[in-house]
C-alpha cells in the first residue's frame, strides 16, 4: 500500500496520483477537498475545523477516524501508526505554518519511521537507507543530518566525504550539490536524514 497524507499548511496545488490512497490528517482533510483531492480517509481529533467543515467531511469522505483530543501522539504520528500497512507514506504539508514545534516533531518522525517522507513544492525530507544512489536532477541541493553518531561517505558531490565521523547536531553536511550525473551516499550507524531541495 502507498499512502499520501495531506496535512495542514499545504501551500501549493497538489496533483492527484491514483496509485496512492489519500488520507486527510485533521485540517489537512479540508485542504485536500479544497484541492479537489478525493480522500478515502480522514483522521484526527479535528480540533482545528468547525462544525460546518466537519459536516462537509462527513458528506465527502468515505471513512472518518476520530482521535481523542487528549492523547500522547500528534495527529500525524497517530495516522502513521493507524495505517501501518503502508510500505510508503508521502506526507504533504506540515513543513510550514506558525507551529515550529510541530515542524521539529515531524522531522523526528522521519528517523522513527523510515518509510515516510515529507514533500512540498521545494523539498523532500526523509531518512535514508544504509546506501543510496541519486541519478536524477529533480533536486539540486542536498543536506544531511545525523540522528546519532554515524560514519558517512559521499561520492559524486561537490563536497565529497570519505568515512567522515558524523555526529548529532553536526552541520557540516548542509547545502551540498551534485557534481556528477550519479552520486552515492553510504553510512554506518543509527540513521541519516536527507533534505533534498530544488533550485
Amino acid at each position: 500500500m502507498k499512502y499520501a497524507f495531506i496535512l495542514p499548511h499545504l501551500n501549493y496545488k497538489l496533483e492527484y496520483d491514483p496509485t496512492y490512497i489519500y488520507v486527510g490528517v485533521d485540517r489537512g482533510a479540508i485542504l485536500a477537498l479544497e484541492n479537489k483531492i478525493p480522500l478515502t480517509y480522514a483522521i484526527g481529533d479535528f480540533d482545528s475545523i468547525n462544525d460546518l467543515e466537519y459536516n462537509k467531511l462527513r458528506q465527502q469522505v468515505k471513512t472518518i477516524i476520530n482521535l481523542p483530543k487528549m492523547k500522547d501522539d500528534t495527529d500525524t504520528e497517530a495516522a502513521i501508526k493507524h495505517f501501518n500497512d503502508g510500505k510508503e507514506i508521502e506526507i504533504y504539508g506540515g513543513l510550514q505554518g506558525k507551529r515550529v514545534e510541530h515542524l521539529y516533531a515531524n522531522l523526528n518522525l522521519c528517523f522513527k519511521y523510515p518509510h515516510i517522507s515529507f514533500v512540498d513544492n521545494y523539498s523532500k525530507i526523509k531518512a535514508i537507507p544504509k546506501c543510496l544512489t541519486i541519478n536524477d536532477n529533480t533536486y539540486h541541493f542536498y543536506s544531511f543530518f545525523a540522528d546519532e553518531g554515524s560514519v558517512i561517505s559521499l561520492k559524486g558531490f561537490l563536497y565529497p566525504l570519505d568515512n567522515y565521523v558524523f555526529k548529532k547536531y553536526d552541520n557540516l553536511c548542509i547545502s551540498n550539490e551534485l557534481d556528477s550525473k550519479e552520486a552515492f551516499i553510504s553510512f554506518k550507524g543509527k540513521g541519516i536524514m536527507i533534505m533534498s531541495k530544488k533550485d
